[in-house]
């Protein structure tokens, strides 16, 4: 793939539409998305294989579950090798994975970690 994100590698544990589209946008302009997906059935969006597979274009995936150590271990050692981590979990559980900023930082200096933030004020139509 060329473009101009061409040599950026984008690890994603987002599952939910706006990180998966951002991935896309990210791998149509060149970058090495790799999706990490969950065991037992993945990305919950591969119920729909349509819509799965508009937003999965031009991407990678692996199954890791995070829980598992040895999981775990490869995770990091890919983020050792990344230039972006976009995850899109609830408040704290990034931390009790063991994958929350600071740890993620230790590991590469150069890393940018995305993620929504759910803090913010909603609006009641959201």
């Amino acid at each position: 793939m060329h473009g101009p994100l061409k040599g950026v590698v984008v690890l994603s544990l987002a599952e939910q539409f706006p990180g998966p589209y951002a991935t896309l946008l990210m791998a149509d302009l060149g970058a090495d998305v790799i999706m990490i997906e969950r065991p037992e059935g993945g990305d919950p969006a591969r119920a729909f294989p349509d819509f799965f597979a508009a937003l999965a274009r031009n991407k990678r995936s692996v199954c890791l579950n995070l829980k598992e150590p040895r999981d775990l271990a490869r995770f990091k050692h890919m983020v050792s090798r990344a230039d972006v981590v976009l995850e899109g979990y609830a408040p704290g559980v990034a931390g009790r994975l063991g994958i929350d900023y600071r740890t993620l930082q230790a590991l590469n200096r150069l890393n940018l970690r995305l993620w929504p933030d759910r803090s913010l004020p909603r609006s009641p139509r959201a």
